[in-house]
């Protein structure tokens, strides 16, 4: 499981700021809640409870991956 938190992670404004606090973590999607996560106008809004996120990426650390929207797909939950 990959761990996250927005305080020891670096982002810019087109990023997604997560916090694993809040956000529980898989190796191949994470899940965000906007009523959690703060987005900018050119980011698409999440809520957890409807949308899942899935990375190209199998396994990512937030010391390494910058989580930008281009490396996202978003896909409707099954």
């Amino acid at each position: 499981m990959v761990r996250l938190d927005a305080r020891e992670t670096p982002f810019t404004s087109n990023m997604v700021r997560l916090d694993a606090r809040e956000t529980p973590f898989t190796s191949n999607m994470v899940r965000l809640d906007a009523r959690e996560t703060p987005f900018t106008s050119n980011m698409v809004r999440l809520d957890a409870r409807k949308t899942s996120i899935h990375f190209k990426h199998g396994r990512l650390d937030a010391r390494e991956t910058p989580f930008s929207i281009s490396e996202m797909k978003i896909v409707k939950p099954s």
